[in-house]
């Protein structure tokens, strides 16, 4: 009896999915040489919910792939590993987000010194004052670091708020503030140079349909 009474329903399942896109791009480098290519990307994801009336565990990995032809030193690969839990305090609202991933990206010989791995721990809750009306704050946590360029390698931390809402008019509206916090890992010990960088950011959405 007092095993039943602590017992719930979860249910597990398996998805996978996949996309291949193709495209020209007259600029690749976005200045005056107009280098142009064609670009193939691939991408695949899969993963493993377990689920049960109010919450939902998921561990998953991304993974993407672009090929440039003409410039195939420019193509990327991205490796992206990841669990998230899902909690609602009421039915189909009011979730609660917190979830852990890493990610590494891979280039070619001549852009190895943008490689870089991350790690990125994250919270967040979305509360529904009405149907119309919702508000969401967050905090988001990320160590990147560049294998090949350790100058550029640092902490940040991240918090914001929103204000989400939606009127009859089909008009919507979001009002958001965020604190990003930049810490980087290598000292320059140098009065020109910051170690650190601390930013607010404030902006407002407006559309309609």
């Amino acid at each position: 009896m007092l095993f039943s009474l602590f017992t719930f329903n979860v249910y597990s399942q398996f998805y996978f999915s996949t996309s291949v896109e193709g495209y020209y791009d007259d600029n690749i480098f976005n200045n005056y040489l107009n280098s142009s290519d064609f670009i193939n990307a691939f991408s695949g994801e899969l993963g493993y919910d377990f689920e049960s009336e109010q919450n939902n565990f998921e561990i998953y990995y991304i993974g993407f792939f672009n090929q440039y032809y003409k410039y195939n030193e420019k193509s990327t690969t991205i490796h992206k590993f990841g669990a998230v839990n899902t909690f609602l305090f009421s039915e189909y609202s009011n979730p609660l987000n917190v979830g852990i991933n890493y990610a590494v990206r891979i280039n070619k010989e001549d852009y190895y010194i943008y490689d870089f791995s991350q790690i990125s721990a994250y919270a967040n809750y979305m509360h529904s004052i009405s149907e119309s009306n919702k508000i969401q704050l967050g905090l988001i946590g990320n160590r990147i670091k560049y294998e090949n360029f350790s100058l550029f390698s640092h902490y940040q931390l991240k918090s914001f708020f929103r204000s989400i809402n939606s009127f009859e008019s089909r008009t919507s509206l979001t009002v958001a503030a965020e604190i990003d916090q930049k810490v980087y890992i290598d000292k320059m010990q140098n009065k020109g140079l910051a170690d650190e960088v601390l930013q607010a950011k404030f902006y407002m959405q407006l559309g309609q349909g």
